[in-house]
């Protein structure tokens, strides 16, 4: 089915090049899709002062002027087309190909009631953190319609709320501090008039302090090393124009099982599990 449309559209291409001479193959394609007629494309494209650039992008002024012409076909019918519009080779408020830089911020929490802290008999305390901010900066490439690359710079802290075991509160404070450097790939599922819905899946180096103290005793569980992080993103841009877009997201963080483990006041190593984080963010970028 694909290849029949592909070689409907040529031809339509190749008959519509016969008459037009200062817009490339390209051009007229994306003009037969945009809905404009022959006639029309006819005329832009014998006129070389109405193929101009915009901020990057290739527009096609159908006229200049307000007023209506009358065409006449082959089959001697009038048609009257309006000509005061624009005929864009991209859709406006594209979110064109190229550099951009941004940043997001939001709340995060520590997404799962299972978070637990093990000791070296495997004696487990239930976790529960307060959420806390998130904050990130970012750069990032649109390769093409559908594909983006980004590297993002997070930041985020929880303090812990409880440490419990066997349903007893152990009274200590403290929180878990993380700075990660992650390079995210997303799908971009298209663009809807300067909306524009993506999936992204990124890994990283985390750098996580964690620091746990009792109340009124020497009991620590302490922790400050890199560890391998994960992020996957769901979320939405908000073109206002070409350059600038505003968004929401949801994200999720998490570690490779295993890999935090605090030690104690003793030197001895604890286990956690299940302290990845999820939020939502706003955010916003800017192309260049």
């Amino acid at each position: 089915m694909k290849n029949i449309l592909r070689v409907g559209l040529l031809g339509l291409v190749v008959v519509v090049s016969a008459e037009a001479k200062s817009c490339s193959t390209e051009q007229i394609a994306q003009m037969i899709k945009n809905g404009v007629s022959q006639t029309q494309i006819d005329s832009i494209c014998k006129d070389e002062v109405k193929v101009k650039k915009s901020g990057g992008d290739t527009i096609i002024n159908i006229n200049n002027s307000p007023e209506n012409t009358n065409t006449n076909t082959s089959n001697n019918t009038n048609t009257n087309t309006n000509t005061n519009s624009l005929a864009s080779l991209d859709n406006k408020k594209s979110g064109r190909r190229g550099l951009y830089i941004g940043g997001n911020m939001g709340s995060m929490s520590v997404g799962k009631e299972e978070a637990t802290l093990a000791d070296d008999n495997n004696e487990e305390a239930d976790l529960e953190f307060k959420s806390g901010d998130f904050a990130s900066a970012l750069v990032g490439f649109q390769i093409n319609d559908h594909f983006s690359i980004e590297y993002e710079r997070v930041s985020y802290e929880n303090k812990l709320k409880s440490m419990k075991y066997n349903n007893q509160n152990l009274n200590f404070d403290g929180q878990i501090e993380v700075s990660a450097n992650i390079i995210t790939a997303n799908y971009i599922f298209g663009n809807y008039d300067g909306v524009s819905p993506y999936v992204g899946f990124g890994m990283g180096q985390a750098d996580v302090k964690l620091d746990f103290k009792q109340n009124g005793s020497n009991n620590i569980a302490k922790f400050d090393d890199s560890v391998t992080a994960m992020m996957f993103h769901v979320g939405v841009d908000f073109y206002l124009n070409d350059n600038i877009a505003l968004g929401i997201a949801i994200k999720s963080i998490g570690y490779a099982e295993d890999s935090i483990e605090p030690k104690d006041q003793n030197g001895d190593k604890m286990t956690t599990d299940e302290l990845g984080v999820g939020g939502f963010v706003v955010g916003a970028k800017m192309k260049f």
